[in-house]
């Protein structure tokens, strides 16, 4: 009699398990999200630190977003060999041991080496923890998706602790500091890491070069790309280069309030957690990505005159809209695909972080020739394109499911 009460206990220290697990997991993705970003609010001051050009030193963001877009699908097949929690030490302690490299640099040069290694770092840091979180446990459908709701959360929320802090730091210390900060802190996540239990059943699904093709030919498909690519070319580059500019304004703008400038940053977990009821009120995805693109659209030409404090307020609707294309795509995109969802989540991914890549980079050459405000319409121009693809995919929003021959497992998108 004494013994029954045993499964309950298990029960609940195996609940326990997987909560600090996720945990952990959460704790890794913000720091490894916070280190993506941390340099981009320091951008004009590193200009000036390391005697660069705005061009040159927009390409310490892309170092790390143009691994993001082609890394995993290498990882991949690592992780098909290696469990997931090894590779995970290992990419965070690198990380970690990187940011430190970064507070030490004393030149342009030697910073863009250790941003390459983050570059590397970061892609398997972010495909373990996908894995590990699809994979946690209890895999039922609601448990997945509260824990992808969460995971989603805590990306968006890396990506604006990261600018905020090192904004904050580099004002009131200095910029190294953020960077042994954050250092630090991937390091004490990489000793966390090494308590976690291999998981048997974290299994990363190998793309196929035929499947890729496969996917890319379904009706609408290359077009949905094309706007995800779109979308996050233009919202990466003007988050990008909106330092410059805001160092350009009434003499000058401090760290801390152009970190605190990408606040906006945060409506997108607002946004996500909404993005099921915009679709359900507005009838399907194509209509809710058509909304997002629309205020995306009209909000962009408002940064090309605005100062600083018209801009702080924009950059919650600029947010906005962004997120709300990039919370509705990939649904759009898994309901329509039926299987090899992995396919399809990874193609995404690829499309998205490319497009961040370029973003950060060759608009740069418009920004430094042409000035702000033709940079700005560039963007907008981009925009209208991708606005012009969705009008055209607006029948897809009811189209039934379109299955491709073998099924894989679902791998949700970052």
């Amino acid at each position: 009699m004494r013994d029954r009460p045993r499964p309950a206990r298990l029960g609940c220290r195996g609940n326990a398990m997987r909560r600090s697990r996720l945990l952990i997991i959460i704790f890794v993705t913000i720091s490894t999200f916070s280190a993506i970003y941390a340099p981009q609010p320091l951008l004009a001051h590193l200009a000036k630190a390391f005697q660069v050009d705005a061009a040159h030193a927009s390409l310490i963001t892309t170092a790390t977003l143009l691994p993001l877009g082609v890394a995993p699908l290498f990882y991949g097949l690592l992780l098909e060999s290696v469990p997931a929690e090894r590779v995970l030490v290992v990419a965070v302690g690198l990380l970690g041991f990187s940011s430190l490299g970064l507070a030490a640099a004393e030149s342009y040069s030697v910073f863009m080496v250790f941003r390459l290694v983050q570059g590397l770092c970061a892609p398997a840091v972010l495909t373990c923890c996908m894995t590990l979180v699809a994979s946690a446990g209890d895999t039922s459908a609601e448990t997945l998706r509260r824990s992808m709701s969460i995971y989603i959360a805590a990306t968006i929320f890396g990506g604006f602790f990261g600018r905020f802090m090192a904004g904050a730091v580099s004002t009131l210390l200095d910029w190294r500091v953020a960077f042994l900060g954050l250092g630090a802190t991937l390091l004490c996540g990489a000793l966390l890491v090494t308590g976690l239990r291999a998981d048997t059943s974290a299994a990363y699904t190998r793309i196929k070069p035929g499947t890729l093709l496969q996917v890319l030919r379904l009706p609408g498909f290359l077009r949905i790309y094309a706007i995800v690519f779109c979308v996050f070319f233009v919202f990466a580059s003007l988050l990008n280069f909106l330092p410059f500019r805001l160092s350009q304004l009434g003499g000058g703008v401090s760290e801390l309030r152009i970190g605190a400038m990408y606040a906006g940053y945060l409506v997108g977990i607002v946004v996500s957690l909404m993005a099921p009821r915009t679709v359900r009120a507005l009838g399907n995805e194509m209509r809710a990505v058509l909304l997002g693109l629309a205020v995306f659209l009209c909000v962009t030409p408002v940064f090309a005159v605005a100062g600083a404090g018209l801009s702080f307020a924009a950059m919650f609707v600029f947010c906005g809209g962004m997120f709300q294309v990039h919370s509705t795509a990939p649904g759009l995109l898994q309901r329509m695909a039926g299987n090899h969802r992995g396919v399809v989540n990874g193609l995404y991914l690829s499309f998205y972080y490319v497009g961040g890549a370029l973003g950060t980079s060759a608009p740069g050459l418009v920004y430094e020739h042409f000035g702000w405000e033709t940079f700005v319409l560039m963007l907008a121009g981009v925009l209208a394109f991708a606005l012009i693809l969705a009008v055209s995919l607006l029948g897809l929003g009811k189209t039934a499911k379109t299955a491709l021959p073998v099924a894989e497992q679902a791998s949700p998108p970052v």
